[in-house]
């Protein structure tokens, strides 16, 4: 099943990230001003989690990855070709504007299968399951009050 289905166990392109971002809903100059501001603090040094109050932005420190192509085409244009401890120009996503700073880097891999054996186990049950339900439905018959 593994090399049968080796593309469904490939990891993507990931990567960590530290973000600032400014609601633009109501005066886009102004968000993009902050933003630039927030970034200039952010390339001499500054920490992220002073420089977003000061700006009138909301800090997402680097807790989790983020995979290519989930955050939309703005993130993937302005992120993905940084390096670790790159910070991106200003952008656009959604009613934000966004500066983010690379932290960590994971390139697309293929899990081994030792780290698949038990989701591989579990497709192959409900299979399994799936199988025996679609061939003993046409033998079952139920008589209820009869």
């Amino acid at each position: 099943y593994y090399l049968a289905n080796r593309d469904r166990f490939v990891e993507p392109d990931r990567v960590r990230i530290e973000e600032i971002q400014i609601d633009a809903t109501g005066d886009a100059a102004d968000a993009q001003a902050r933003a630039e501001k927030a970034r200039a603090r952010l390339q001499a040094g500054e920490d992220l989690e002073s420089v977003a109050p000061a700006v009138g932005g909301w800090a997402f420190p680097g807790d989790g990855f983020v995979a290519r192509g989930s955050r939309g085409p703005a993130f993937d244009a302005n992120v993905l070709s940084l390096s670790e401890g790159g910070l991106s120009p200003v952008f656009r996503e959604g009613n934000s504007a966004v500066v983010v700073r690379l932290l960590e880097r994971r390139r697309e891999r293929r899990k081994a299968l030792e780290e698949v054996e038990g989701e591989i186990r579990s497709i192959l049950r409900g299979e399994r399951e799936r199988r025996r339900y679609a061939e003993n439905k046409t033998r079952t018959l139920v008589v209820v009050n009869g």
